[in-house]
């Protein structure tokens, strides 16, 4: 499946652009570019992930999707404030800056220093876009997604969990032999396990208020396992360890609301409710489980393992029927996803990239 789905990204390369396509329509052979800046910089993502983790990639296609990351982190200029804070140029997004963009572009940027390829060498990306992200959490540990707004819920599903991680991310990053290493400032490193510190306190409060839905689950749990991942290693004791198992539970709590949703009690329900699920939901609700299994077998929860084992492998399944939909001799879209149903009428690029991050967390833990 991630062989098939390498593949897929590959032929999402807009040669003459230079950046990815979003959309392919198999039914007709389209490809289309969709205005999204996310999802653009989250592709160029996913096509890091690609280089870094599937060993299959041929010399042709490694260059296509080096050439579409580059073309795509350079559309994407970086502006500076007062003291280093940077955030992605709005004029370029078309569209307010926040910190998911920041996020993602800094996910792709590191992605794209280890592959070692020749970015504009500027120190102060790295460390100024952290600072953008940094400089918008307030004392209680929420993010204020904006940075025209201080409203700490726009977006709460989806943009702060996206600037974890990408916090996580740069905390994570080790220092390249290469001439495009970023050198990080050891008191930026410093506040982002502060920051996350933070963050979990208002975040899982948040949670156990009830007012949230799957969607709210998925990046927490990717951000927060990555957090997790980085006090295990620390070997924390005393009030360190306590926090270290204060968000595994959180994680594991999350995880086991996954497969409640109502398109998850469809999916368990076998083949014949294929036709009623969206892809995009299982292969998001997926890469979140995928990281509960480490979390979970690490303190021996058997059942809990046993549970997420189980879902995940109905979502496997279904993942699997869904992209053997497109024929191999199909004009476009072969390996990638649609959105289910009994024909693929249209695939999203994004969609694909959840669910190879998913399999690559299966293969082996996020680190």
């Amino acid at each position: 499946m991630l062989s098939e789905m390498t593949s897929y990204i590959c032929s999402m390369v807009d040669l003459d652009a230079n950046r990815f396509y979003s959309i392919s329509r198999p039914p007709t052979g389209e490809l289309l570019h969709q205005h999204c800046p996310i999802r653009d910089l989250a592709a160029s993502w996913d096509a890091t992930t690609v280089l870094l983790e599937c060993h299959n990639v041929g010399e042709a296609e490694r260059e296509k999707l080096q050439s579409a990351i580059i073309g795509t982190l350079q559309a994407y200029p970086v502006v500076y404030g007062d003291e280093g804070v940077a955030w992605l140029d709005p004029d370029h997004l078309q569209e307010p800056s926040n910190i998911a963009h920041s996020a993602l572009y800094l996910l792709a940027w590191l992605g794209a220093v280890r592959l070692d390829f020749a970015l504009p060498h500027d120190n102060d990306i790295v460390n100024g876009l952290t600072r953008g992200i940094l400089s918008r959490q307030g004392l209680e540990g929420a993010f204020k997604s904006s940075f025209l707004s201080d409203d700490v819920y726009t977006g709460i599903d989806f943009f702060p969990g996206e600037a974890m991680v990408g916090l996580m991310q740069v905390y994570q990053h080790q220092p390249e032999a290469s001439a495009n290493y970023c050198a990080l400032e050891d008191s930026i490193r410093e506040r982002i396990l502060s920051s996350m510190h933070q963050a979990f306190r208002f975040y899982s409060n948040y949670y156990h208020q009830g007012d949230t839905d799957t969607n709210y689950n998925i990046w927490q749990i990717q951000a927060f396992t990555r957090f997790w991942n980085a006090l295990l290693q620390a070997e924390q004791t005393g009030n360190g360890k306590q926090a270290e198992q204060e968000i595994a539970a959180y994680i594991l709590d999350m995880c086991e609301d996954i497969p409640k949703s109502v398109s998850w009690k469809l999916l368990k329900r076998g083949r014949s409710f294929y036709p009623n699920l969206q892809t995009v939901e299982i292969a998001c609700g997926l890469d979140a489980l995928a990281q509960g299994l480490g979390v979970a077998a690490h303190y021996g929860k058997d059942e809990e393992l046993y549970l997420l084992k189980h879902y995940s492998n109905h979502a496997l399944q279904f993942l699997l029927h869904v992209q053997e939909q497109v024929p191999q001799d199909a004009l476009v879209g072969h390996g990638g996803l649609g959105f289910g149903g009994v024909q693929v009428l249209e695939q999203r690029l994004d969609v694909t990239g959840h669910a190879m991050s998913a399999l690559v967390g299966l293969i082996r833990p996020t680190k």
